[in-house]
């Protein structure tokens, strides 16, 4: 009798695996599909490690901007309104404090971990460069694809223009922003 029972909990535990992995595949496919409808899509890049073996490295390919023509039909005054989505981390007038994430104002064309007093993930800081409009739609559209290992909780702003009235607001808080021309 207890062999039974035994092939009924192993039965049961080799149901709940199956049932775990099955849920896996098919929402990894469902999420691959609905990314691709969006205009992502993913790519696998061989890369060489130091070892000398081939790692291969799983990156998200670029979402599709045209962003003159997004910024020209933008409104700053709406994006404020977007903008209150990140009053909680976030604080965006000259001087302003950084929070939970670092204060914003003039954040374009500044270095991408542009604070002296903030103290960004490993993987903002190795990103490197600096926040142009083409790197701010990238990121605030999805942050964690964008740079992998951040820690900007917020899953992004989707629409697309939502996203040109946010960074119109950004724009308006710099003393001299850059051109998107």
């Amino acid at each position: 009798m207890k062999n039974l029972e035994l092939n009924k909990i192993f039965g049961a535990l080799l149901l709940v695996a199956f049932v775990i992995v099955f849920s896996q595949n098919f929402i990894e496919h469902f999420y691959d599909h609905i990314s691709s409808e969006k205009g992502e899509r993913k790519d696998i890049i061989v890369a060489s490690g130091d070892n000398k073996k081939d790692a291969v490295v799983e990156a998200v390919a670029e979402k599709t901007f045209d962003i003159p023509v997004l910024l020209a039909s933008a409104d700053g005054e709406l994006g404020k309104k977007v903008a209150n989505k990140c009053t909680s981390c976030h604080s965006f007038e000259k001087g302003g404090p950084d929070k939970v994430g670092p204060n914003l104002y003039g954040i374009i064309g500044s270095n991408v971990a542009h604070s002296a007093t903030f103290k960004y993930s490993e993987a903002m800081k190795g990103k490197g460069g600096q926040w142009n409009y083409a790197e701010l739609f990238q990121y605030i559209y999805n942050p964690k694809k964008y740079i992998p290992g951040n820690r900007m909780a917020f899953g992004g702003v989707k629409d697309e223009k939502e996203l040109a009235n946010l960074i119109a607001y950004l724009r308006s808080m710099h003393d001299n922003a850059p051109s998107f021309q």
